[in-house]
């Protein structure tokens, strides 16, 4: 109430000494955001002050942080305030004519926060109309986890074998808006969720987003300093599962200048364990049943560093150059153990084969980003980017075969080993350019493209006379260069009740595939258009339907395409198919966006992926026998269509200040068909029929207990249900993690415990099948573990910065 005597007060002395001058005005627009979140500032003060003297004209913002005031010609001081923020004053400013001030950022004043006790009302979950803001620092895993432990608790994310999905579709991640090293799945199992201050989700990306991007971004904003001076945090983590490293987020502000660092170093010695039984069909093979029970141990050290540099130019340039270096050193040791059983089931031999891979990754990248706001008009603005990218890995890789039954024989005759000096250059770039051509409406348009060159030299060796020599047969060295220029366009109108945007993409592909010591090569051009479309109606102030639609493509990549075989076991191996073609996905979706403040609400989805020619893994005999069992290989076809339909409903529930929950439900449906052909051992024509229908989806439930003295308790309990493919089935399981955190030393530091998959089932069992065998495995993708947490943070302001600012009297009753 006291807000709306003052808006009115304001507004009506303005009116009265407007009239009673009866002179010509001038329109002074603006809008007042937050210099680092660029949130919008609602009720913030706008003032001007005629020179030499004269009565002051003033307004507050609305709640897009937008205000409007009409003056006489004349100089004025201008001051904008918010609380806790320092003031923004404009000395002098002539007002000649229609003036528009842009965005005026106002920043934190840490001094004010140190003596104000200000109450926090910010949700961990913020849903906006082309987004989904997770604001980390509201999960207990904020101190206490790796980047995946954080994405799994995400809305609409699910991750699996530390590989991150939205909604069933392999998801996009990005490190400050870009695709980078840091994005790769081992460096966020190495990243530390206290150095991540929030994550986006953006589950439809409009046309200004490359094309390839079709199962949604997870942007993860990664902290920056907003205090002057010099200030940061240090996290300490270990767990029993040979897990140990620090941390650390540096900033130094002073006046225009910003340096940032986010910088890491981790030991990890994740197990996998995994067991197959196999069963084959054909009643005349010498051995019937092969078990293999697998256990891949995969020891790495890896080091993270992200340094940035930001200029503020003036209050509408600014510039920031950005480096980062990786290092990935690992050793693989995967121990492979198989059993030969006859009919009766009759062990006949055990053999092991075992596979020890070292591993040296390095990549660094460096970004220069340009950002501009324009004066004359609000929300115009023109954005470049640049980015370089190189990695450089080496792989050797020692494969031996013994056998340990009836008697223990050694095979150093089929001894092999590869060779792999792999080296990736790329170049990225993206310009963009925003203009409003009227109050409602809103034109962007842009380019970006990407150039990239992979180059892998592999060398195969095998036994010759007693010593290794190359095997010419399986030496070549792959070339794969994916150059791709993308232009686009979208044009936005807004009114109070509805918007809508119009977006159209077109990218020009080039990709050229060469096996350069054989001479073989393979090219693919193509140019396609990619459609855009979203439209939103806002019901009430709370509450809009969204209604969402977009065209992509997903290329083949150097590991689809590479022909090179990789080996799994003795009997299974992968290869590439360099004769894949893209295929194009449709999306559309449909949501109610919910951001009431009542105890429950609900966010439904309904979602719907069409796919034509869709890349299906098909595994078939290749004709040899080893050990009298056929040997199978597995690659990728472009085969048949695939229909993807769903429904998730988010709902939180907040009974009280101290108690939350948090659902997801996600249920779809999908529909498959297509036909693959191939001949078996016995040189007999097969035919595999990829016709399917299933129901399937996954529920999670995220419970968090804030209890006195700053201590903060949370489970998450998620259960995927059982799913069938055409020749597959995966059975059901479940799990469950927890987590506790303590704020110690008046808030400066925090203590975390996480205890990861605490009943021992976060197990994948799944059956495959085909006209001759059947297989059946449990796969465990990381043991169970017990993990450890201690954050620091020096000359930080003790209170937190995120204010609800737009924060209304809540709605009664619970919806």
């Amino acid at each position: 109430m006291k807000k709306r005597l003052l808006v009115a007060s304001l507004l009506l002395f303005s009116f009265v000494q407007l009239v009673a001058q009866d002179i010509p005005t001038f329109s002074v627009t603006g809008k007042v955001v937050d210099k680092e979140t660029s949130q919008t500032l609602e009720y913030a003060t706008v003032i001007l002050s005629p020179k030499p003297s004269g009565d002051i004209i003033g307004c507050i913002t609305d709640k897009k942080g937008k205000f409007k005031l009409e003056v006489p010609k004349g100089n004025y001081d201008i001051t904008v305030e918010f609380l806790s923020y320092k003031s923004k004053k404009y000395s002098k400013y002539d007002i000649i004519n229609d003036t528009h001030l842009g965005n005026i950022q106002l920043e934190i004043d840490t001094e004010a926060l140190e003596s104000v006790d200000i109450t926090i009302k910010k949700k961990i979950t913020e849903r906006r109309i082309d987004k989904i803001i997770y604001n980390v620092d509201q999960d207990a895993l904020a101190n206490g986890g790796m980047a995946t432990d954080i994405l799994a608790n995400a809305p609409s994310v699910i991750v699996t074998d530390g590989v991150p999905t939205i909604r069933g579709a392999n998801a996009t991640v990005m490190i400050n808006g870009r695709i980078s090293a840091m994005s790769k799945t081992e460096a966020l199992q190495s990243l530390p969720a206290s150095n991540i201050k929030k994550i986006e989700i953006i589950t439809s990306p409009g046309a200004k987003y490359r094309a390839d991007i079709t199962g949604g971004i997870i942007n993860i904003i990664l902290k920056k300093g907003l205090d002057n001076g010099f200030n940061g945090s240090i996290t300490a983590t270990a767990n029993n599962k040979e897990l140990y490293g620090v941390g650390t987020t540096i900033n130094y502000r002073k006046k225009k200048l910003n340096f940032y660092t986010n910088t890491s170093y981790f030991h990890r010695k994740p197990i996998e364990n995994t067991t197959i039984e196999n069963e084959y069909l054909d009643t005349n093979l010498a051995t019937i049943f092969l078990n293999e029970n697998r256990k891949n141990s995969r020891k790495s050290k890896v080091f993270l560093s992200t340094l940035g540099l930001e200029y503020t130019i003036d209050d509408y340039k600014s510039l920031t150059l950005e480096g980062s270096f990786s290092d990935f050193n690992g050793d693989l040791n995967n121990l492979n153990t198989s059993d030969y059983l006859d009919i009766n089931k009759t062990l006949s031999r055990t053999n092991q084969l075992t596979n020890k891979l070292k591993n040296t990754d390095k990549i660094t990248e460096l970004s220069l980003i340009y950002d501009q706001y324009f004066e004359r008009r609000e929300n115009e603005e023109l954005y470049i980017q640049l980015t370089h990218y190189n990695d450089v890995e080496k792989k050797n890789s020692y494969l031996s075969n013994k056998d340990l039954f009836p008697t223990t024989v050694s095979y150093p005759e089929e001894d092999e080993r590869i060779f792999e000096n792999i080296d990736l250059i790329n170049t990225t770039w993206l310009i963009a350019y925003a203009r409003p051509l009227n109050e409602t409406s809103m034109l962007e348009f842009g380019t970006d493209g990407e150039l990239g060159k992979y180059t892998n030299d592999f060398k195969n060796e095998t036994i010759v006379g007693g010593n290794f020599e190359i095997n010419p047969a399986t030496t070549n060295i792959l070339e794969y260069k994916e150059n791709w220029f993308g232009f686009y366009g979208e044009y936005s109108y807004e009114k109070e009740k509805y918007s809508y945007k119009l977006g159209l993409r077109t990218e020009i592909t080039d990709l050229d595939l060469n096996l350069l010591t054989t001479g073989e090569s393979t090219n693919q051009n193509y140019t396609d258009l990619f459609p855009s479309a979203s439209f939103n109606y806002n019901l009430t102030e709370n509450k809009s339907l969204s209604l969402s639609y977009r065209r992509g493509i997903i290329r083949a990549d150097a590991y689809n395409l590479n022909p090179f075989e990789h080996r799994i076991s003795e009997t299974n191996s992968f290869v590439g198919n360099s004769d894949l073609l893209p295929f194009y996905p449709n999306k559309f979706e449909l949501s109610l966006l919910n951001n009431s403040k009542k105890k429950l609400v609900l966010n439904p989805t309904l979602y719907h992926r069409n796919y034509k020619k869709i890349w299906q893994s098909v595994t078939y005999e290749t004709g040899e026998f080893i050990n009298g069992i056929p040997k199978l290989l597995t690659t990728y076809v472009n085969l048949g269509n695939l229909n993807f339909s769903g429904i998730e409903i988010s709902t939180s529930y907040k009974p009280n200040d101290w108690l939350s929950f948090r659902n997801t439900i996600d249920l779809n449906y999908v529909t498959q068909n297509g036909v693959f052909e191939h001949i078996d051992s016995n040189n007999q024509t097969v035919i595999q029929d990829f016709k399917n229908d299933n129901f399937g989806g996954s529920t999670q439930l995220i419970t968090s207990v804030k209890l006195p003295k700053d201590f903060k308790v949370q489970t998450t309990a998620r259960y995927n249900l059982a799913s069938e493919g055409a020749h597959s089935k995966r059975f059901g399981y479940g799990y469950l993690n927890a987590s506790a955190s303590k704020d110690l030393f008046s808030k400066r530091a925090t203590l975390s415990l996480y205890a990861n998959d605490m009943l021992n089932s976060n197990r994948t069992k799944r059956n495959r099948f085909t006209e001759n065998l059947i297989s059946r495995s449990n796969r465990q993708y990381t043991e169970p573990f017990v993990q450890l947490s201690f954050t620091y943070r020096f000359n930080q302001s003790k209170k937190n910065r995120d204010i609800d600012i737009n924060k209304k009297d809540e709605d009664k009753g619970n919806f």
